[in-house]
């Protein structure tokens, strides 16, 4: 009776993913619900940083011809500024 009541209240994706996988104890739908969330917060930081480096290459990818040291100056100080 213990267990089904832990499980009802947990909200969220982790929560229902905990109900979707029916644990047997509930140290694993403990770790069922670390696993999930911790996935998801990697996720969230994984997007986060691929926001930031997509405007970098794009400038980069029309600012930069192999061998000029000028146009990699520009590049940096045009990737510092869009980080302030």
């Amino acid at each position: 009776m213990l267990l089904p009541t832990f499980i009802a209240g947990m909200s969220g994706n982790p929560g229902q993913q905990v109900r979707f996988q029916m644990p047997a104890t509930a140290d694993e739908a403990l770790q069922i619900a670390i696993t999930v969330f911790e996935a998801e917060a990697q996720e969230k930081r994984n997007l986060a940083f691929f926001r930031i480096l997509k405007p970098i290459e794009r400038v980069e990818a029309t600012l930069v011809s192999p061998g000029t040291h000028q146009n990699t100056d520009r590049l940096l100080m045009l990737a510092q500024t869009r980080r302030m």
